[in-house]
C-alpha cells in the first residue's frame, strides 16, 4: 500500500454508483491506469475540475497490491487547456487525440517520452500555436508510431528521388516493387513524404514551423487514416 504524488491528465471517465466515476488517466509515474474518484460526481466534489478530460493535474494517487484499480485522494488543476474547451471543433479533436493516447497506452507502463510529447502537444494546442487540423496529423502518426505501422519516411525520400512513391495494400512501395506485386496504389506526392519525415524525425516543432494550407493537411490526413 503507498501513496504517491504524480502529473496526470485524465483521458475518459464511467459512472460507479451515484457519485463516484472510474477515471481512465495517463500519468508520468505509472503510465496509463484507472483510477476510483469517490464523490466526483457530486456537485460538491472535492475535485473541482482537476478530472476533466485533457486537464494537466497534479494527483495524490493510492494504490493496493490487492487491486489494479488506484484510488484518487487529491486531485489539483496545473493548466485546465481552457483555451481549448471554449471551441467546439477543438474540443472535438481533443477529445479524439485522447481517445488515441487511450488505446495506444498500454496499462502500467510508464512512458516519460510520451507523457511529455501529450503534455507539450496539449500546451501548443491551447496556446493557439497549432491548428485543430495539426492536431488531427499529429495524433494520426502518434497512433502509427504506437502501433508499428508508421513507415519509414526517411527511405520513402530517398525511393522518391528515384521513382514514384505508393500508398498500396502493401505498404508504401515504389515503382518497380509495385510492378512486381501487381498491385494498384495512389501515387504519394513528394511534398507529402517530406512533411511526414519531417514530423517524424523533429516532432511538434515540426508542427509549429511548417505552414500548411486547409487542403493540404486534409491531403495528408487522408493518407495517413489509409494507413491506419
Amino acid at each position: 500500500m503507498s501513496l504517491e504524488k504524480t502529473r496526470a491528465i485524465p483521458l475518459s471517465s464511467i459512472q460507479q454508483g451515484e457519485s463516484n466515476k472510474v477515471i481512465s488517466i495517463l500519468t508520468e509515474k505509472y503510465g496509463k491506469i484507472h483510477a476510483l474518484a469517490h464523490g466526483a460526481r457530486k456537485i460538491s466534489s472535492q475535485f473541482g475540475s482537476a478530472l476533466e478530460p485533457g486537464t494537466l493535474s497534479g494527483m495524490l494517487l493510492y494504490s493496493s497490491r490487492k487491486s489494479d484499480l488506484f484510488t484518487i485522494k487529491e486531485a489539483s488543476v496545473i493548466d485546465s487547456h481552457k483555451n481549448i474547451k471554449t471551441n467546439l471543433d477543438d474540443l472535438d479533436q481533443l477529445f479524439k487525440l485522447l481517445s488515441i493516447i487511450k488505446n495506444i497506452s498500454p496499462l502500467h507502463v510508464p512512458d516519460i517520452h510520451l507523457f511529455s510529447e501529450v503534455c507539450e502537444l496539449l500546451d501548443v494546442f491551447n496556446l493557439k500555436k497549432v491548428s485543430c487540423l495539426a492536431v488531427a496529423l499529429y495524433s494520426r502518426m502518434l497512433s502509427l508510431r504506437f502501433t508499428g505501422l508508421m513507415p519509414d519516411w526517411d527511405e520513402a525520400i530517398i525511393q522518391s528521388k528515384l521513382s514514384n512513391i505508393y500508398l498500396t495494400a502493401h505498404g508504401i512501395l515504389n515503382t518497380d516493387k509495385v510492378n512486381e506485386y501487381g498491385t494498384k496504389g495512389r501515387v504519394l506526392s513528394k511534398f507529402a513524404v517530406k512533411v511526414f519525415s519531417r514530423i517524424s524525425r523533429i516532432g511538434i516543432t515540426a508542427l509549429i514551423n511548417t505552414s500548411l494550407t486547409e487542403s493540404q493537411y486534409k491531403e495528408l490526413i487522408e493518407v495517413l487514416d489509409m494507413l491506419m
